[in-house]
């Protein structure tokens, strides 16, 4: 299933949520329109389960960026989980924008709760060094 929906951000990201229809993705999937319905009740479904998908994505990101800052330096735990957070949600955002601002939304809520803390414990650990300022995180 993780393979289907990956292309199917593909085809949203170049084409738009709108424009792809059901014939688009299984004649773009390889399959025909009865086995795509066999994994997705309607193109709805598809998008729902695109929306799972990306918030699955986007919060095991999170996790990782929690145990980054464990590790080495402030500086250097701040320039992965920045790399972290850009790699995803690049294609995620551009999908977004226009065409599911809700989930939008919620990976913007996800990231207030999860990624500014974490930005906030890294910036605590610079500043006694002199590297970083603490980041006032305003609710």
């Amino acid at each position: 299933m993780e393979e289907l929906i990956t292309k199917i951000s593909d085809l949203f990201l170049k084409y738009g949520v709108k424009s792809v229809t059901m014939d688009d993705l299984a004649k773009e999937l390889g399959i025909s329109k009865k086995t795509l319905y066999l994994s997705f009740a309607d193109k709805k479904d598809v998008v729902m389960k695109f929306v799972e998908y990306s918030i699955a994505r986007h919060q095991s990101c999170l996790i990782k960026a929690k145990e980054i800052v464990d590790g080495s330096n402030a500086i250097d735990n701040l320039l992965k989980v920045s790399q972290l957070l850009i790699n995803s949600q690049n294609k995620i955002n551009t999908i977004c924008k226009s065409t599911i601002p809700k989930l939008g939304r919620k990976l913007n809520d996800l990231d207030k709760s999860m990624f500014l803390p974490i930005f906030d414990r890294i910036s605590f650990r610079g500043y006694p060094k002199g590297y970083t300022e603490p980041i006032l995180i305003l609710k």
